[in-house]
């Protein structure tokens, strides 16, 4: 069953990818902000994009059988003045319904089947609910007879970030709408069956250790749960691709704490990370060390210094398109995390065929009554205390690698302006499993019928 989509109150598109990935044809696009704007136009250049909610016309845009909106929170959210929905921002749901009613009456109502509405869970409490009522009443009046609602977690469909979003879809012809939002979140990251025990009781980062808990970046949104962490590489730390790595704490900055401890899943990313004040989460990782290991037929790998050929350095040495081989003339890489120990070997044998050095990693080989080794073990554990970048936090998002670090003109976008965009964006994750099972909802139907 093939879906048509249209999205409004846009962003960056958090929504659009989950449609997308789930097999609904994404039509056309609404956004205000400029910068979101051209991110949209980069991603999806063959898609009618409209600049102003309030002036798009229900009975002249394409119809869809699905059309998603995230209108402005700010006036719902406990940490705003709560203006509810008689706010100038949260208000701008009343063009989103106006739109859907104007699509109906152009189409006789065959067209939108389904409206989704995603905000903060605050929209529930806003004028002591009766701002949600309002929400079901509006729907209620386009002839929806089935609106369901639940609160979601992001952190339970693979990002690990604890983003409590609701969502309420309402089915305008049909009874598909509880059976999207009763089943059981589709998980793409497992944690860990439990807690492994922590040294200490208090949580000032310099007074505690704690065990280690290691999650595998697997792809975008996708983490394994594995005693082994992916392999560190030597590079330009812009360019990273693993993002969860061994002992990785999360710190969230409050004003009245300085900076809280949020574990090994981050809080929710918010729209003012990156405008001033500290307010851009952190993450404490191990520090790595990076050992220069000279050629095997240097000097000084003959010498008989213990200490010579492998050196700890700030910059690691060149990295070629070539196979890794510390066999020529230059030299090797290694990159060591924490207690990881390295044992180096150097060997006699014909080049590509048992000559040059042998790095095995934990495990050292059968001792020889010829040739050298030597070990690479950092002589302490230190921790770097940094903020998420832009790129850990698309992540977090569950959105491809630097999904907002371009504009459509090929110009990169400021930090401040990227984090902006994840803080107020759609985890893509979520949005997928909706719309997967939205697709099966009226699959079902149509079998039944």
């Amino acid at each position: 069953m093939t879906l048509t989509h249209g999205s409004l109150f846009s962003g960056v598109g958090g929504f659009d990818m989950g449609a997308d990935n789930a097999g609904m044809i994404s039509k056309w696009q609404c956004e205000l902000a400029s910068k979101p704007r051209s991110v949209l136009k980069k991603h999806w250049s063959n898609l009618k994009q409209y600049i102003d909610v309030n002036d798009v016309k229900g009975d002249e845009i394409e119809a869809v059988d699905v059309i998603s909106f995230g209108s402005p929170c700010q006036d719902l959210s406990i940490a705003g003045k709560r203006k509810g929905l008689e706010g100038d921002r949260s208000g701008l749901f009343h063009q989103a319904i106006r739109i859907a009613k104007e699509m109906q009456d152009a189409t006789e109502g065959q067209y939108p089947r389904f409206l989704i509405w995603e905000n903060v869970r605050g929209a529930l409490s806003s004028n002591e609910g009766k701002d949600f009522e309002k929400v079901i009443e509006e729907m209620g009046k386009l002839g929806a007879v089935d609106i369901s609602w639940r609160i979601l977690n992001a952190a339970n469909f693979g990002p690990p970030q604890r983003r409590l979003r609701i969502f309420v879809i309402a089915d305008l012809r049909g009874n598909c709408a509880r059976e999207v939002l009763s089943q059981s979140p589709r998980l793409l990251w497992h944690p860990p069956k439990s807690t492994k025990k922590r040294k200490g009781t208090t949580r000032k980062t310099k007074a505690s250790s704690r065990e280690t808990d290691t999650y595998r970046f697997q792809s975008f949104g996708e983490y394994e749960d594995t005693d082994r962490a992916s392999t560190l590489r030597a590079r330009d730390t812009k360019d990273d691709t693993d993002l969860i790595v061994d002992e990785t704490i999360y710190f969230k900055p409050h004003l009245q704490d300085g900076a809280r401890v949020q574990d090994t899943v981050m809080g929710s990313l918010t729209a003012n990370m990156g405008t001033g004040g500290n307010n851009t989460p952190m993450v404490m990782q191990p520090e790595t060390t990076i050992y220069s290991i000279d050629s095997a037929g240097g000097n000084s790998m003959k010498s008989k210094n213990p200490n010579s050929g492998v050196n700890v350095v700030d910059i690691a040495n060149t990295l070629t398109t070539m196979i890794p081989d510390p066999s020529d003339y230059r030299g090797g890489n290694a990159i060591v995390t924490e207690d990881t120990t390295f044992a180096i070997t150097e060997r006699e044998g014909k080049p590509g065929g048992g000559k040059g050095l042998l790095m095995t990693e934990e495990l050292s080989p059968t001792l020889r009554t010829g040739g050298t080794q030597s070990i690479a073990k950092p002589t302490q554990t230190t921790y770097n205390v940094r903020r998420l970048t832009p790129k850990e936090c698309e992540r977090l998002m569950g959105w491809p690698d630097d999904h907002t670090k371009y504009d459509s003109e090929g110009n990169e976008l400021s930090d401040s302006a990227r984090y902006k965009m994840c803080g107020n964006g759609i985890s893509t994750p979520v949005a997928q499993w909706i719309c997967e099972n939205l697709i099966k909802a009226v699959e079902n139907e149509q079998q039944a019928t």
